[in-house]
This record gives C-alpha cells, structure tokens and sequence, in this order.
C-alpha cells in the first residue's frame, strides 16, 4: 500500500512543483501563461490517459495467467494507438498552437505557444514509450514507479531552479519536459529488465525473458 501513496504523493508534487515555482522566481503573469500552456497539452494527453485506463486490468489479468506474449501483444498495440493519435494532437499544436491560444484565451497570451510546445513534446515521448507505470504498477513492481517519480521529481526542481530565472514559463516546461524523458528511460528499463518486455512503439513482437 506505501509504494501507492508514495506514487500519488509524488504525483501530486510533481504536478505542482512548476506553478510554485514560477511564483517563487517569476511573477503571477509567467504563471498565468504557463497554466494555459498546460491545458493546451492536455489535448496530446487525452488517448494516453483513456488508454491506459482500458488496457490496466487487462494487464494485471494477463500477468497474473503467465500470459506474457500476449501481454507484449496488448502493450504493443496500445502504445501505437496511442501515438497514432498522439503525434496529431502534437503536431496540430506546433501548426496552429499559438493561433488557438490567442483565439481562446486572447493575445495577451501568446507567450504560450512555446510552453505549450515543449509539454507536448514530453507527452509525446510518453506516447511513444507505452504503458510503463501501468506495467510495473499491475505486475508488483510499485516501488520502482515510486522511485523513479520522486527522483524525475527532484530533477525536475533543480531544472527548475536553473532555467526558470532564464526562460520563465517556457524553462518551466522545458523542465518538465525533461524529467518526463527521463522518467520514461528509468521506468522502461525497469520494466525490461524485471519483465522482459518492451512496449514502445517500436517494439516488436517477441518477449526477451
């Protein structure tokens, strides 16, 4: 049960840590810009976050039966349909991302088109890696999930620190778009090593253990 909490706990943190902070070393405004930034990538987060909410029982059942080529199989399959919309939404918001912000929320928030940007690249790259923190989640490995958020979590306030005075919203979500790269790289080689598959979207079909 601990691993859970620790997971949510650092969830919440994490989810947080860039508005804080903003306010700490920027101002209200460069909050303002990056909280618009953020719902603009929600739209690349949508088939991940409907996906992962089908496929994780099934994951859990499939484990459970030895059932790991068919596992392979479900992870492989979803990881495409998720990018397959991904890639899309992302690469709408990099067209006519800046055209929208200013028709939805007006001109005084232009500035987060390249905010916006960097978020759904990272959403992306999670696109792209699969249903890792499902993975290791439903099949008792909890506590790497665990250690990797709160490690990307730390990486990400000293991101923080170092680009905010910089690049204000955009160094925070430029930020956050690396911990996210590298909490992917963590959880994917957890979920290779201890579960002998790999469910980017490139992979293929064979399971390694």
């Amino acid at each position: 049960m601990m691993p859970f909490t620790l997971i949510s706990l650092a969830a919440v943190v994490s989810g947080n840590t860039n508005i804080i902070m903003l306010g700490q070393l920027s101002d209200a405004e460069q909050v303002g810009i990056y909280r618009v930034a953020l719902q603009g990538s929600l739209l690349v987060t949508f088939s991940l976050q409907v996906v992962n909410a089908i496929i994780t029982p099934q994951i859990a059942a499939l484990y459970a039966g030895g059932k790991l080529a068919e596992l392979q199989t479900l992870v492989r399959r979803s990881a495409r349909l998720i990018t397959l919309t991904a890639l899309p939404a992302a690469v709408l918001l990099v067209l006519i991302g800046e055209w929208l912000i200013v028709t939805l929320f007006g001109p005084a928030y232009a500035a987060s088109y390249l905010p916006m940007t960097a978020l759904a690249c990272g959403t992306l790259v999670t696109a792209m890696f699969g249903s890792l923190a499902q993975l290791l989640e439903m099949t008792g490995n909890e506590r790497e999930t665990a250690r990797a958020l709160w490690l990307t979590t730390g990486a990400n306030v000293l991101l923080n620190f170092v680009l905010i005075p910089q690049l204000e919203a955009l160094g925070a979500a430029i930020a956050t778009a690396c911990s996210v790269v590298m909490w992917n790289i963590l959880l994917y080689r957890k979920v290779r090593s201890k579960l002998g598959i790999n469910p980017t979207v490139l992979s293929k079909a064979e399971v390694s253990k």
